[in-house]
């Protein structure tokens, strides 16, 4: 997955993906091979205009859904570091009480069979709200991906190269 040219690449295939699209498979591929949690996501954590993740306080796993709602926004930041300020309203759409997650997660599935046709199956995003969230199946070891041009600058300042 090439966060700067958000394409997906199997095989000799190149697929363009929709912005939100895109990212939430990288996402995913961050998260590789633990699921999204989306159920537990889903009116269980806010995030406000500012940036701040508030998760119910009476929640059982309150931690793990802080740790999932930084890092999905941490990804974010990196794919889309002109437009971070959008994440509020990105995590919102998707995972809030009506999230719109599924639907996303639906046409970018559709997409990959499309391209892919009969070989679709082990690229596809499997899971779901109720299932354990959303994963993908493909083992982790298969799955590279490259963030965006800016983050790999900023890291290697960071590291004084």
């Amino acid at each position: 997955m090439d966060g700067r040219r958000r394409a997906v690449e199997i095989d000799d295939v190149v697929l363009a993906v929709p912005r939100l699209q895109f990212f939430w498979l990288f996402c995913l591929g961050t998260l590789a091979p633990k699921a999204l949690p989306l159920r537990a996501l889903c009116g269980n954590v806010d995030v406000g205009a500012d940036g701040s993740i508030a998760v119910a306080s009476k929640h059982p796993h309150r931690a793990d859904l802080e740790v999932a709602a930084r890092h999905i926004g941490r990804v974010f930041a990196a794919l889309f570091p002109d437009v971070a300020d959008e994440f509020p309203s990105v995590f919102s759409r998707a995972c809030g009480p009506s999230p719109g997650l599924p639907s996303v997660i639906a046409k970018l599935n559709a997409h990959l069979k499309r391209a892919l046709g009969g070989g679709a199956e082990p690229y596809l995003i499997a899971g779901g709200r109720g299932a354990g969230g959303y994963r993908l199946t493909l083992p982790p070891a298969q799955i590279k991906l490259v963030p965006h041009m800016r983050l790999a600058q900023t890291a290697r300042q960071r590291a004084g190269g």
